[in-house]
């Protein structure tokens, strides 16, 4: 159209001076020609000047005609482009209203009208905003258009709502000319369909999600019965076979244990609705941690489990500790199932990248390996490296596909290496976070000065051990060197050292061949030169009934495989204290297990439990559980029972269940806080079968001030009694995964599910 304007435009004044300039011309030649034919002299230049002047007038008229072809062709490829433009926007399956600079309406296409109910001739020429309801979205329509006037917007402006009985997306576009604002187009797409798509999609998943938090809560209570009577059973006298089912019963019962625990967390992670807490936490403990919960798996085959983090690594990030730790356990838990001989090395270092760089972890082992036409699914759900009928390994598949989960929500990636019968090496990477209110100087260990300069020598078979002890020992300020078996050791002891420094400690492997460790400590005991030598005795055999002679180790610190970093140092510390004061090296014994402290505790006094708790099996398992931890226990059989026996007695401690009739566990809670005096504020425990994430901090957001999901090994059950009991103080946030794990790592004592 403003082409067509421009062409009539520019060729009225060419056709106005045409016709001027032939008048001109004609009155000219009119005035002289009298004169001429009285001069006979004339006539032929005269007769020139008007051929000349006529073929001037024929050349004017030829560009005018040229002129108003152009024209006329331009007006035909505007009109023929409106056409197509208006056909275009016709045959759109959305409406198309367009504006010009000032909002008037010069464009609106039919899906619009019969939306809005109205004629083409009633809507052009009018203001857009006679098109758009009287809501405060019409006021932000405008302030936007405003903003694209005024220059501060420029993208497009997006907003979805309902409108005209449908869900409409609406998208206003401006434009632009040269700089300048020229009006805007605005587009109404009809998204009912897929938003009621997207609210089925939801739907479905709640209604998943709903379905696996009602399975999980039914499958866990009689589990609760399966689990807890077993370890009950298990504690009383029996003969071989009885001991042996009861032991097979219960492995079976926690196997589907991690089961159900699998798919919740699968689910959780595969719907969107899995949240990662960012908080402080120390690295070392949560890769040590990680590596207690798998001990006793690689015990029983046996396996050497080591764990290490480089020095490098900073001793403080900030993330999600708790699932750091499950993808670590699932990771060694998969590689110690697939290795029958030889070592699991868990491992930690610092590597560039964006950003403070990540953290990369490395669990590698001496298994099978994997094949080559394996390891592309070996992250997908319900994957095994094994899929044939006759697969050796049981498992569902799903741990490393949470795996993978949990660490794209972290921010990293996971892969694998492996070779058939060569091992396989897992490795997931996190990014490297500090937390920014810790100083540098809290990233070093406090009880290092005593080790500075200390020449240390290490015993042990392993390449991987003597490569990651000599690093922490350098770290530490120490002097290390490492040789490979048990007869080398004693060859260096033996020999002088340059300077006069003689090695001021030794560590040594309990199981290498040639000579044990056992072996290399009475050779060096029966050597005065060595007799006073500080020996730090490093074995995976722990305080699990598996015991050695003590004249074997007489002499030695004992530390437990996989070794934790601080027990390590703090052992080595007393060892070089002792030899510093002169006194004779004494075998350090053991701490008494969690289970043994537990007792002595509870055994103190009569501590008073109420127990609420509708199911009649759980009433059983868990007071006897109780009574073995030396508690009195009291049953209510909802919540309203156990309000008014808390108004009743003073209980040391409230179990409470929290899926229960007439009353839940919930509104107990919160009846009970309301009581006056000391009744309002008695310790409740949640114990209950709910074992989703986020259950847990929903139990604390009601007034509960601690969490035990079902199933509840006893010694975790006793722990929480005495801690409640002595005036204990809120637990720290600790995830029902976490809880989960404890409780059915391998070698766990058996207690109430």
């Amino acid at each position: 159209m403003k082409r067509t304007v421009d062409a009539r435009e520019g060729a009225a004044p060419g056709g106005r001076r045409a016709l001027a300039l032939a008048l001109l011309w004609t009155a000219s030649l009119a005035a002289l020609l009298p004169l001429g034919l009285r001069q006979e002299s004339l006539p032929l230049g005269y007769l020139g000047a008007w051929l000349l002047g006529l073929g001037m007038v024929g050349l004017s008229w030829r560009e005018q005609r040229a002129r108003l072809a152009e024209q006329t062709r331009q007006e035909r490829a505007a009109t023929l482009e409106a056409r197509t433009l208006r056909s275009m926007i016709e045959g759109m399956d959305e409406g198309v209203v367009v504006a010009d600079a000032r909002d008037v309406v010069t464009e609106i296409n039919g899906w619009f009208l019969s939306r809005v109910g109205l004629r083409r001739e009633d809507v052009i020429g009018k203001k857009l905003w006679d098109l758009h309801p009287a809501t405060p979205g019409r006021e932000r329509a405008r302030a936007v258009v405003e903003e694209y006037r005024a220059g501060a917007r420029q993208g497009t402006y997006v907003v979805n709502r309902d409108l005209l009985g449908m869900h409409l997306s609406l998208r206003v576009q401006p434009v632009f000319a040269e700089g300048r604002y020229q009006g805007s187009i605005l587009n109404a797409i009809d998204v009912t369909d897929l938003e009621k798509a997207r609210r089925d999609a939801e739907a479905a998943t709640r209604a998943k999600g709903t379905f696996l938090a009602n399975m999980s809560h039914e499958i866990r209570t009689p589990l609760n019965a399966v689990l807890g009577l077993t370890g009950l059973l298990l504690d009383t006298a029996l003969d071989e076979q009885q001991r042996d089912c009861l032991e097979t019963l219960r492995d079976a019962g926690e196997s589907l244990l991690l089961l159900v625990n699998d798919v919740l967390e699968f689910s959780s992670i595969d719907s969107g609705r899995m949240e990662l807490e960012q908080a402080p936490f120390d690295l070392r403990q949560v890769m040590e941690s990680a590596a207690d919960l798998s001990a006793s798996a690689a015990r029983a085959k046996p396996l050497e489990l080591t764990c290490f983090a480089d020095p490098a690594c900073p001793r403080r990030l900030l993330g999600d500790p708790e699932r750091l730790r499950q993808v670590l356990v699932n990771l060694a838990s998969n590689a110690l199932k697939f290795t029958e001989r030889g070592s699991v090395d868990v491992f930690a270092e610092r590597v560039a990248g964006a950003g403070d760089g990540f953290v990369r972890f490395t669990v590698a082992d001496t298994g099978m390996g994997i094949a080559a036409d394996r390891r592309a699914t070996l992250f997908e759900r319900f994957a095994q490296a094994d899929g044939s009928t006759t697969r050796r390994f049981g498992g569902a598949g799903l741990g490393l596909a949470i795996s993978r989960g949990l660490v794209k929500l972290m921010g990293g990636e996971i892969g694998a290496e492996s070779r058939p019968g060569a091992g396989s090496s897992f490795w997931f990477t996190v990014p490297c976070r500090a937390p920014r209110e810790e100083s540098s100087a809290a990233r070093q260990p406090e009880d290092i000065a005593p080790l500075n300069g200390a020449r240390v020598l290490i015993a042990d078979d392993s390449p991987v051990n003597r490569q990651r002890l000599a690093a922490l020992l350098t770290a530490w300020g120490c002097v290390p060197e490492a040789v490979a078996d048990g007869a080398a050791a004693l060859a260096r002891l033996a020999e002088p050292l340059p300077g006069n420094a003689p090695f001021r400690a030794l560590l040594l492997d309990d199981e290498m061949p040639g000579m044990s460790g056992a072996q290399v400590l009475a050779a060096a005991r029966g050597d005065p030169r060595l007799a006073r030598l500080p020996v730090l005795f490093m074995s995976t055999r722990r305080e699990t009934g598996e015991t050695r002679d003590p004249d074997q180790i007489a002499g030695a610190e004992h530390v437990a495989k996989p070794i934790r970093e601080g027990q390590l140092r703090a052992a080595l510390a007393r060892a070089l204290a002792r030899q510093e004061a002169g006194g004779a090296p004494a075998c350090r014994a053991a701490l008494p297990a969690p289970a043994e402290q537990g007792r002595t505790g509870a055994a103190a006094r009569r501590i008073r439990v109420l127990l609420a708790e509708d199911n009649s099996v759980n009433q059983k398992v868990a007071t006897a559980m109780l009574a073995k931890c030396g508690c009195r226990t009291d049953v209510a059989a909802n919540g309203r029972e156990a309000v008014v026996a808390v108004q009743s007695i003073p209980y040391d401690l409230v179990l409470m269940d929290v899926q229960m009739p007439e009353m839940d566990g919930f509104a107990a809670t919160a009846e009970i806080r309301a009581l006056p005096g000391g009744a309002g504020r008695t310790p409740i425990v949640a114990m209950t079968a709910h074992a989703l994430r986020g259950y847990r901090e929903k139990c604390m957001a009601a007034g509960m001030d601690d969490f035990l999901a079902k199933p509840v090994r006893i010694e975790e059950l006793r722990r929480t009694v005495v801690r409640w009991a002595a005036g204990g103080t809120r637990a720290p946030a600790r995830g029902t995964r976490e809880i989960a794990l404890l409780a059915a790592a391998p070698g766990a004592s058996a207690g109430m599910d």
